[in-house]
């Protein structure tokens, strides 16, 4: 993974990426044609008092002439996008009859609390501790509860994770719906191949994994750039430009089958809501895979 403090939480350091998620999901929950409704990520940005301003809404229409607001128009279409992408995902899995749900680097994901799941099913929440533990403290203020049996399991993704989600309940015979959002383009090849490595032995038939990873990551690093002031750090440095990384060909040569796409290709994640930005899109610097474990 790429260098940077260990000292970090859902409010500092690598966490405000995070942050900055949740800002996104906000603001698209303001908009009349939002892409996301999540009830709990301004309360997220109100109590984290970023050193960085993060706004939870823009004007509508958007002010385009105002740097910042463009930047956050199209950070929150992304997330919106994004978070469109995972949400499908996790519902259409728990359809086929995955009991169990793992979300990798969860950070402030709320899905516990805004989908409806089916009844039994386990949602595993692995991140390091300081998240788990601000996020619990503002949801614990909103009186907020999951409406599936959600389960944190506090741990370093570069540590031994797999032990510490099964003391929390997790079964490998057990189908299971794999979440990892935001999270592969900040690991190396060898770090990628480790952790889908771990999640595939422990992955039964009928196993579902959706990940996001750049279409091009010198492109989205020339872009994430332009957009540090936005996130009060630089996030830009963080991101592995490794073009060596086959994350589809490693998971098929495993016995995954694996479908890819991207925005620009499935306007259904757009909610039929206009894109003004083109290829300036940040979404569209993004693929979106999903894959299936059988036999």
């Amino acid at each position: 993974m790429a260098k940077y403090s260990d000292d970090w939480d859902a409010v500092s350091g690598l966490g405000r990426t995070a942050l900055a998620t949740a800002a996104g999901r906000a603001i698209e929950t303001t908009r009349t044609n939002g892409l996301v409704n999540d009830p709990f990520a301004k309360q997220f940005v109100v109590e984290a008092k970023s050193p960085t301003p993060m706004p939870t809404e823009l004007a509508d229409p958007v002010d385009r002439t105002s740097e910042f607001d463009r930047r956050w128009d199209i950070i929150s279409m992304a997330v919106g996008v994004r978070t469109r992408f995972f949400d499908q995902h996790l519902l259409e899995a728990s359809r086929t009859g995955c009991e169990q749900a793992v979300i990798l680097a969860a950070g402030l994901d709320t899905r516990a609390y805004r989908l409806e799941l089916p009844p039994g099913t386990k949602l595993f929440e692995v991140d390091k501790p300081g998240v788990h533990e601000f996020k619990q403290r503002v949801l614990n203020g909103l009186r907020a509860n999951p409406l599936c049996d959600r389960r944190t399991v506090s741990c370093d993704l570069r540590d031994d994770w797999i032990e510490p989600l099964a003391a929390a309940g997790f079964e490998p015979g057990r189908p299971t719906c794999w979440l990892i959002e935001g999270l592969t383009a900040y690991l190396t090849g060898d770090e990628e191949t480790r952790l889908f490595k771990s999640l595939h032995d422990v992955s039964t038939s009928g196993s579902y994994l959706g990940f996001d990873h750049p279409a091009d990551p010198d492109e989205l690093r020339r872009d994430t750039y332009q957009a540090n002031s936005q996130y009060g750090f630089d996030l830009a440095a963080l991101l592995v430009t490794d073009s060596a990384k086959d994350p589809v060909g490693y998971l098929r040569s495993i016995g995954w089958e694996v479908a890819t796409t991207g925005p620009a290709k499935d306007a259904t994640l757009y909610c039929g809501r206009h894109n003004p930005y083109g290829s300036r899109d940040l979404a569209h610097k993004w693929l979106f895979s999903r894959a299936v474990l059988r036999g």
